[in-house]
């Protein structure tokens, strides 16, 4: 979903519509991964460093990720579909927390495809976390298997980690700051 915003504006359209757009693809993307067998899909929505946006610009990004869930509910569970999200929940608006925990708890057991949300997500604060609880641990369990344990879902699988790069616009392809370490280290 990294892109939206310039997609949008390199068509002179408002940022605001370009959130709006990605959010009407996501369910035909979901499809599109599932009928070549795809297994898991990341959707970075949201990392910390988009707090730095706009007020305006932030909430428009939660109220159509909002919508879209709450269109989209009853879909997760007729094609078994898991959603797991990645990131600090705590900082986002109480209707998004609310749905999202609810959607979570439904399909919680779902075994047929998984889509990964990040919001509010950042790799430097899930490393962070991770010495933090191995900090509080007294080191115990200094190592690399006990900070995947506190990296969100290090353990999902690994081989579909690969291509996390933004292509919206060719010419700026980066990570966008999400799952680096994973991505660094998995293979």
């Amino acid at each position: 979903m990294d892109g939206n915003g310039r997609w949008a504006t390199s068509r002179g359209l408002p940022r605001n519509f370009g959130h709006k757009e990605g959010c009407k693809n996501i369910k035909e993307i979901l499809n599109q991964c599932k009928s070549v067998g795809v297994k898991v899909l990341s959707l970075f929505a949201f990392s910390q460093e988009n707090w730095k946006r706009p007020q305006e610009e932030i909430n428009y990004i939660f109220k159509y990720i909002y919508e879209f869930l709450l269109e989209n509910e009853t879909y997760f569970g007729e094609q078994n579909i898991k959603l797991l999200v990645m990131g600090d929940t705590t900082k986002l608006p109480l209707g998004l927390q609310n749905i999202l925990d609810r959607i979570i708890k439904k399909t919680m057991y779902y075994d047929g495809f998984i889509v990964n949300i990040g919001l509010n997500y950042g790799s430097q604060q899930e490393i962070l976390r991770a010495i933090n609880n191995i900090y509080k641990d007294n080191y115990k369990n200094s190592k690399v298997a006990a900070m995947n344990k506190d990296l969100k879902f290090a353990d999902i699988l690994p081989g579909y980690l690969l291509n996390f790069v933004n292509r919206a616009f060719p010419a700026q392809y980066h990570s966008v700051g999400t799952k680096a370490f994973q991505i660094a280290y998995r293979f």
